[in-house]
């Protein structure tokens, strides 16, 4: 039988890690957390951008990723590669992480 244990909650990124122990005394950590808030506030900020002002300077915000999203894109060693992470914010599939249109 498995035992389930919370280990750490963070209340402000509504994020909170689990670990499981089973019969066999393995160790799995879970991690979870409440992205509605993170890709609500994408959408918001993708409908206030006016494309008529283009990429114009030099900072722009164009994600936001969730804390679960990004640590795991972190473990796999894609967030140095700049290549890999403008493919992926590129990706449609990835689109509710975007803060603006356009292609990176």
């Amino acid at each position: 039988m498995s035992a389930w244990h919370s280990i750490l909650t963070d209340p402000m990124a509504r994020r909170s890690a689990i670990l499981q122990v089973d019969d066999a005394d393995t160790l799995t950590v879970y991690e979870e957390q409440d992205t509605e808030p993170v890709l609500d506030m994408n959408q918001r900020l993708r409908a206030t951008v006016d494309e008529r002002h283009g990429w114009k300077g030099d900072m722009h915000r164009v994600a936001s990723i969730p804390l679960v999203v990004y640590d795991q894109l972190l473990r796999e060693g894609k967030t140095r590669d700049k290549a890999y992470m403008k493919r992926w914010l590129n990706d449609p599939v990835n689109a509710v992480f975007r803060t603006r249109p356009g292609q990176v």
